[in-house]
């Protein structure tokens, strides 16, 4: 007979095994996410060792994205998160997202803010910088994981970060705030707004650094194709590539978090060539933006899949397109990527409209064929 494995009955050990089970993570993952020894989470999973130290538990509750009072913290024992604490979660949540792991990115950040907002001071400007930079990754999940039709959820991060920003009065941050701001409204269609904002954003934040200023300037140059405005996209992305060359790895990594780099400036021009019709030039900057982003995470082979699958199709080549599109599809759905999986059904509409047009052309033509034969 077997036997059913043993359910744990300390709080941790519980915590951790359903964590792990419900986001299928190894030991060896959730060690490495937790900044723990593997060893460790071993003895803590089979109950081999307690932890009682309530500042740790604090600690792995936030990073677990969970209430302290699961691990066994009494609720009545009220203890704040520490400026290293917060930026151990915001910086492990931007690893989360780094690996495309979304969903479990997702309620760890909701969480983490729910337990971070109450203990916020008006006076203490490290904190509420803490804060901004906590909204600013909320939107970015958010972003990724919601439909268009639900971007108003992720705008509210960005308003919120922007409130903050102007509070302790950091040009970085709200130059990020408004540029997110606009690019939501972008998103929705709403261009008299995502404008306004890119724009408030290029030209209301004069010490913002050069990887925030890129950051805005090329979505900028994104907003103005859609609005039809050529000559103002490739004016706005010969800036944005120009300072990608006047900004450090590292500025970049840690301000916008990689999502604006010489390879993203590429993909952008892709995109906007392919909307625009300029199928050779597209396909030029895709070559390009393949070659630039690297190491090839989830998310970049993700985007550049998506990239050339719209390319591909709008030259012509509708089976190799939807040969890339569907390994795109599978990309996004198992990482919840669907601002990504938006692009691809864009991609079957233009297929469908294709479809249509072919067969209005062929029934014409078949009309012109049955007739009468003149000898």
């Amino acid at each position: 007979m077997v036997q059913e494995p043993r359910q744990p009955t300390s709080p941790l050990a519980r915590a951790l095994r359903e964590y792990r089970e419900r986001f299928k993570v190894t030991q060896t993952q959730l060690a490495s996410d937790l900044n723990v020894d593997v060893k460790t989470i071993g003895r803590w999973e089979r109950e081999e060792t307690t932890l009682s130290d309530v500042r740790e538990l604090s600690r792995l509750a936030s990073m677990l994205g969970i209430e302290p009072e699961q691990l066994g913290v009494v609720s009545s024992i009220y203890v704040p998160l520490t400026y290293e604490q917060v930026d151990e979660t915001i910086d492990h949540i931007w690893n989360l997202a780094r690996q495309s792991r979304y969903f479990e990115a997702s309620p760890l950040v909701e969480r983490f803010l729910q337990g971070l907002i109450p203990q916020i001071k008006t006076d203490d400007h490290a904190m509420l910088n803490r804060l901004a930079r906590g909204y600013h990754i909320a939107g970015h999940v958010t972003s990724i994981l919601c439909r268009t039709s639900e971007t108003d959820i992720a705008l509210r991060h960005y308003y919120e970060m922007e409130q903050v920003a102007r509070t302790i009065q950091d040009d970085t941050l709200l130059n990020l705030a408004l540029t997110y701001e606009g690019d939501m409204y972008r998103r929705k269609g709403d261009l008299s707004n995502a404008i306004k904002y890119l724009q408030a954003a290029c030209d209301t934040t004069p010490h913002a650094n050069n990887a925030a200023r890129g950051n805005a300037i090329q979505l900028l140059g994104r907003a103005y194709v859609q609005a039809g405005n050529k000559s103002g996209f490739e004016r706005a992305m010969a800036e944005a590539e120009d300072l990608t060359y006047q900004i450090s790895a590292e500025e970049t990594a840690s301000i916008v978090h990689g999502l604006y780099n010489l390879g993203t400036v590429y993909e952008d021009y892709n995109r906007s060539y392919t909307i625009l019709g300029e199928t050779q030039k597209a396909l030029e900057y895709l070559e390009k933006a393949e070659k630039a982003l690297r190491p090839i995470t989830i998310h970049w082979q993700t985007l550049l899949a998506t990239a050339r699958a719209a390319t591909l199709v709008q030259a012509g080549d509708i089976t190799a397109g939807v040969d890339v599109a569907i390994e795109a599809t599978h990309l996004c759905l198992s990482t919840g990527n669907y601002r990504l999986l938006e692009r691809i059904y864009a991609i079957q509409s233009t297929i469908e409209s294709l479809t249509r047009t072919m067969d209005q052309a062929n029934s014409r033509l078949r009309e012109a064929l049955s007739g009468p034969v003149e000898y």
